[in-house]
């Protein structure tokens, strides 16, 4: 995916999710004040004008993934601006719900989210936690939410929540699709493209990223890649050498082979690719021209 792309879909996606906080805050609000069972019984006082709601999220505003914690907490800071900016939330006995935000960082540490998570919800009392797009915290946080009880509202969906054992999914809302959909998603265009067969095989390259949504989306993709009959080849991380695995299906006698990238960002990849005959789809060639020499350009 090209850096143009790229940036393009963190920009719908902050867009997005500050239309889609506007939408759910109401929902989530009022579930959480209004429909919760209270020993008061019924109230005979006239009910304040306002009342504070509180949404908690631990982003990676330092550190390594430090772009998606600032762009989230722009996205975040903005929403919430705009919604107190009307008056807050109508409730349903006539009140305004006021939004607090509480952003905390993680320094893109998951032990340090776990800790943040503690504090929102034990000092700040968080109604509600906001996720990020791309955190370590994703799946942290979703776990946290979920064994709390606190309602988690975010765009990504991680397979962790899903298989952890003491974790109910009707804690956790997210309005994207999880990462094993996108990469089936990935998969069902690419074969209509460029799909292997005995006599075109075609070698699907993994470009390897750190949090926990990036690694569960390239174990899924991997798994489903070979369903498909696609060879599968790993270069770990963005920025260290391709492993052994992918390095050979890379080989210059692996003539005739294609190579679909995905998540091309890792520049030591990008040049272990250098005089290997691969041949890259039109995206992935417009992200290498940006990011190698003339002289790199030339040997593809």
């Amino acid at each position: 995916m090209s850096p143009t792309h790229r940036r393009g879909e963190r920009a719908i996606s902050a867009i997005v999710a500050a239309v889609i906080i506007v939408v759910i805050i109401a929902a989530a609000a009022a579930s959480y004040f209004f429909l919760a069972p209270t020993s008061q019984g019924i109230q005979t006082t006239t009910p304040p004008k306002t009342v504070e709601i509180v949404f908690g999220a631990t982003l990676s505003m330092t550190g390594q993934l430090q772009a998606f914690g600032q762009e989230q907490n722009w996205t975040l800071s903005y929403a919430v601006q705009s919604i107190n900016d009307l008056g807050g939330i109508p409730l349903s006995d006539g009140t305004r719900g006021i939004v607090k935000l509480v952003v905390l960082d993680d320094k893109t540490d998951p032990s340090v989210a776990q800790s943040n998570l503690q504090t929102l919800a034990s000092q700040y009392h968080a109604n509600v936690i906001m996720g990020e797009l791309g955190g370590v915290q994703d799946s942290v946080a979703q776990q946290f939410a979920s064994r709390n009880q606190i309602p988690y509202i975010g765009p990504v969906y991680t397979s962790v929540a899903k298989t952890c054992a003491d974790c109910s999914n009707a804690w956790i809302f997210s309005p994207f699709h999880n990462e094993t959909n996108e990469a089936h998603i990935f998969f069902n265009w690419f074969r209509t493209v460029d799909p292997s067969t005995p006599s075109h095989n075609v070698t699907v390259a993994f470009f390897g990223e750190g949090d926990p949504a990036a690694q569960a989306n390239n174990l899924g993709g991997e798994a489903y890649a070979r369903t498909l009959g696609y060879a599968v080849c790993t270069c770990d991380g963005e920025h260290g050498p391709p492993t052994r695995l992918c390095a050979k299906g890379m080989a210059p006698h692996t003539r005739n082979r294609r190579c679909a990238v995905r998540n091309p960002r890792s520049r030591g990849c990008w040049k272990s690719l250098r005089g290997s005959d691969v041949r890259l789809p039109v995206a992935a060639q417009r992200s290498l021209r940006r990011k190698t020499s003339g002289q790199e350009r030339e040997q593809f």
